[in-house]
């Protein structure tokens, strides 16, 4: 089944799922989830593993989206969205929308420079010599690429990549 976006709230969400730039961040609500991706993120780029951890506040959370726009906010906040693509719906996300700053060189605050979210945010460093061990174990749970990017060509990959065991 094909979804088309409706809102601006589901444009954003589909462009940062596809690789747009846009002024959202993905979180999920499963460490699994983060910790797969830190851990993906690591062996493809040989870079320091780490997971963040944030600890909203209620002032921190959009609660409608009907009744707020993306693109006049007065701070960073995060949101969940309605609409439920597949890799949304296994990555169980959520996503923080930055506020934009035109003063800023890049526009948005990075949150652990956020006077009003970096005190929720947590960096979680991993041991580089145990990361590809802990990735094992957590797909042998049934974290996997294909679950997270659901399509034919991926879930290939993830077979071709345990029956060869070679990169895909």
């Amino acid at each position: 089944m094909h979804l088309t976006p409706e809102t601006d709230w589901d444009w954003l969400v589909v462009g940062q799922h596809h690789g747009l730039p846009t002024r959202i961040l993905d979180w999920s609500y499963n460490p699994y989830v983060a910790l797969w991706f830190a851990l993906k993120k690591h062996q493809q780029n040989d870079s320091e593993p780490e997971v963040w951890v944030l600890k909203p506040s209620a002032g921190d959370i959009i609660d409608s989206l009907e009744n707020s726009r993306p693109f006049h906010g007065t701070r960073t906040k995060l949101f969940n969205t309605e609409f439920k693509i597949p890799r949304i719906r296994e990555q169980e996300g959520c996503f923080i929308l930055f506020k934009y700053i035109a003063k800023s060189d890049i526009g948005f605050v990075p949150l652990e420079e956020n006077q009003k979210m970096r005190t929720r945010i947590e960096r979680i460093r991993l041991v580089k010599y145990a990361a590809s061990e802990m990735l094992d174990e957590i797909e042998k749970k049934g974290f996997i690429e294909a679950r997270f990017f659901p399509n034919i060509d991926n879930i290939a990959k993830s077979i071709k990549k345990r029956i060869y065991k070679t990169k895909a």
